[in-house]
């Protein structure tokens, strides 16, 4: 298995971890970065998520995502409509979790599309 194919199984490793968190979340209470962290030591921030460690840089101030898997398939994080803002505005947890769809089938998309290259 090619490295990215395998940092893109681990990303989707890493949302269905914080789903299944989730899933034991009220659906109505808040969608809180830093209850998350504190629950279960990951988050939907750059810093648990295994393609921002590999390929996120700050370039003048912004992060840049040139080379994510992610990115060349048209679905960069950093957009201002992407799966992961979605995710990131979510009022709630059943919010959080119905956006989070997104990011699986972004996934699952790039690893598609990594494996038939």
């Amino acid at each position: 298995m090619n490295e990215r194919v395998d940092l893109l199984k681990k990303s989707r490793g890493h949302w269905e971890n914080m789903r299944t968190w989730v899933r034991t979340q009220p659906a109505g209470d808040e969608a809180n970065v830093y209850r998350m962290m504190c629950a279960i030591g990951e988050s939907w921030g750059s810093e648990s998520c295994p393609l921002c460690q590999k390929f996120a840089k700050s370039r003048n101030g912004l992060i840049d995502c040139t080379d994510c898997p992610l990115d060349e398939t048209g679905n960069n994080c950093n957009k201002k409509i992407s799966a992961w803002r979605k995710v990131q505005k979510s009022k709630n947890w059943g919010e959080w979790l119905t956006a989070s769809d997104g990011m699986i089938k972004v996934i699952d998309e790039a690893i598609e599309r990594e494996e038939a290259a």
